[in-house]
């Protein structure tokens, strides 16, 4: 029972990351577009030989992509700060767990465009009916990787 309710713990955790990607990336698609898009251009004069309007425009989508990858830490500290009696428990289980994936988890030297390794990390495992799931999926990518191969793992 203890087991569902890290799982269930960690999937809050990664759903909280997820949720504060969303305010992260807008705050720093309009601070971003409201610096760089009231600035004055010139027509007449070009940065490397691209027009500025250009380059402003790029520098936004870079600080909403940056907006978009911070998201998930600020997230990710918001449930902490929510979950303080858990935290530490979470760190060492968290641990046992990347172990534990770790070693049932599939070769990924033999994957192909065509088959890539599932979730490779467990990311996205956050039941016990997940993580049957993955157990599945890293064993059909085994099969499939070792097809025809006579040291089967």
């Amino acid at each position: 029972m203890l087991i569902l309710k890290d799982l269930r713990l960690r999937r809050q955790r990664r759903i909280a990351g997820l949720v504060a990607t969303v305010p992260t990336m807008l705050f720093s698609a309009i601070a971003s577009g409201s610096y760089f898009m009231t600035i004055e251009i010139d027509p007449s004069q070009t940065l490397g030989g691209i027009d500025p309007f250009f380059l402003y425009l790029g520098a936004t989508t870079a600080c909403t992509g940056l907006g978009w990858l911070v998201g998930p830490s600020i997230g990710f500290s918001i449930w902490s700060l929510f979950h303080r009696s858990k935290a530490a428990q979470m760190t060492r289980r968290d641990k046992e767990f990347y172990a534990h994936i770790r070693k049932m988890r599939a070769d990924p030297t033999r994957q192909v465009v065509h088959n890539p390794v599932p979730d490779y990390y467990g990311e996205k495992i956050g039941s016990l009916h997940q993580y049957r799931q993955w157990l599945r999926d890293q064993h059909i990518f085994r099969r499939k990787a070792s097809h025809g191969l006579k040291d089967i793992e």
